[in-house]
């Protein structure tokens, strides 16, 4: 997407055109930019540009970690869930706020991941990623070196506490801004909330059935 904004969650345009770009590589490949939100990047791409469907959705890295109930803002988050409601394998892959200097590295360990659980889910359960689950992987903020390994998570419901600072202005205009701090973290690496927070690479299959 061209213009996302923070916390997007899973926005799409529907009272305004989107505008899409052809955007051409030094290596003469070519892909596309939208003037909207991550969903709208797949559902214009699925029902309009492309073909036929692709094999595989990846969102991602993003800049900042989507563990938790942070998935249901993340505007990462649910440009992989809009590919399973096309019935797409889907994977959102995001790092942790302090890490953006570490991009290049994790790029690297996202394409040998991608890789060896495309490969296991194929031989072992090959429906995981056709039955509307898709995979949240999240990086820590450490070089990947340092990490203590990769870990399949549950989701962590740790609530974030919203509190809002207010600017004072000369006029009639209120305005705040948002300084969340996370709470009531589970103990345990379990949850991914808390293994991202102790070096862990987290993988947390979601489901798009909240019933």
């Amino acid at each position: 997407p061209e213009n996302e904004q923070s916390g997007v969650g899973h926005a799409f345009t529907y009272k305004k055109p989107l505008v899409v770009h052809k955007r051409f590589h030094n290596d003469g490949n070519y892909g596309y930019s939208v003037s909207g939100t991550p969903s709208d990047c797949i559902k214009i791409a699925v029902a309009n540009i492309l073909s036929e469907k692709p094999d595989l959705i990846v969102s991602g890295i993003n800049n900042g970690s989507n563990t938790g109930i942070a998935a249901y803002y993340s505007g990462t988050v649910a440009a992989a869930r809009e590919g399973v409601f096309w019935h797409i394998p889907s994977i959102a892959i995001s790092l942790f706020e302090r890490s953006t200097h570490l991009f290049k590295e994790y790029s690297y360990v996202s394409e040998k991941l991608i890789k060896i659980i495309l490969d296991d889910l194929s031989n072992n359960n090959p429906q995981i990623l056709k039955d509307r689950i898709f995979l949240n992987i999240n990086y820590p903020a450490c070089h990947p070196k340092l990490s203590r390994g990769i870990r399949i998570t549950k989701q962590s419901l740790a609530f974030y506490i919203d509190k809002y600072t207010p600017v004072k202005h000369d006029d009639c205009i209120s305005e705040y801004w948002l300084n969340s701090e996370i709470g009531e973290i589970e103990p345990s690496n379990d949850y991914d909330t808390c293994a991202i927070r102790n070096n862990f690479i987290t993988i947390t299959p979601l489901h798009i059935d909240a019933t």
